[in-house]
C-alpha cells in the first residue's frame, strides 16, 4: 500500500522523543523499467563464485541470490561526501578534523579530512599525523577523542560528529582491540 507523506506531517512526526522510519521503494534503472544496471564488481580468486558481492535475500517466501547494489558502508562514504561538499560550500557548520599534506610535500594527497578516511577520526592518517608540535593523539583534542566511550562521547560529537552518526572504532588507540566502539547511528 502505497503511503504519501507530507513535509509537515513528518515534521510533526519527529517532534517527539523517538523516531524510525522505514520506507520501501521500488526503484528502476535511471535509464528508464528495463535498462541494464552496473553493480560494483570486485577482483576474483580462486575460491570466488562471483565478480560482485552477492547476498541471500527472501522473496515471496523463497531464499535468493541477489546481488547487491548499495552497501551500508559505500552509502556512508556518500553521505560523509556530502557533509564535507556542504560543509565546503559553506551551507553547514560542522567541525572538520583534516590533514594538510601538501604543506609536507605530498600535493599529490592534498588536504584529507576525517569525512574522507577510512576509519573517521579514528584513521591513521590523522591518529599519526601533528597538531601542531604535537602527536595528534597526544594533543588535547586526540586525547578527549581517545577516552570517548559510548556513555561519554560529547568529544567526538564535538570534533567529529559523523563519527557518532556513521560509526567509529579506535581499534588501535592505547586500549588496541578493546578501544571504544560507536554504533552507527544512521544507515540507509
Amino acid at each position: 500500500m502505497a503511503t504519501t507523506l507530507t513535509h509537515s506531517q513528518l515534521r510533526d512526526a519527529i517532534a517527539g522523543d523517538g523516531i524510525g522510519l522505514r520506507a520501501r521503494i521500488a526503484l528502476e534503472p535511471l535509464g528508464g523499467s528495463g535498462d541494464k544496471i552496473f553493480p560494483a564488481s570486485y577482483g576474483t580468486g580462486p575460491a570466488a563464485d562471483s565478480k560482485y558481492a552477492m547476498e541471500k535475500r527472501r522473496v515471496d517466501g523463497a531464499t535468493v541470490d541477489a546481488v547487491l547494489l548499495n552497501s551500508v558502508a559505500a552509502e556512508a562514504n556518500r553521505i560523509e561526501l556530502a557533509l564535507l561538499d556542504a560543509y565546503r560550500d559553506g551551507e553547514l557548520a560542522i567541525p572538520v578534523v583534516s590533514v594538510d599534506f601538501a604543506a609536507h610535500g605530498l600535493s599529490d594527497l592534498g588536504v584529507l579530512s576525517a569525512y574522507e578516511v577510512s576509519h573517521r577520526i579514528y584513521d591513521a592518517a590523522i591518529r599519526d599525523s601533528m597538531l601542531g608540535d604535537v602527536l595528534f593523539r597526544l594533543s588535547d583534542v586526540g586525547r578527549a577523542v581517545t577516552e570517548a566511550t559510548p556513555k561519554s562521547a560529547t568529544a567526538l560529537f564535538r570534533y567529529s560528529p559523523a563519527s557518532l552518526l556513521l560509526g567509529a572504532w579506535d581499534s588501535t588507540g592505547p586500549r588496541g582491540g578493546r578501544g571504544s566502539k560507536f554504533e552507527r547511528a544512521l544507515t540507509s
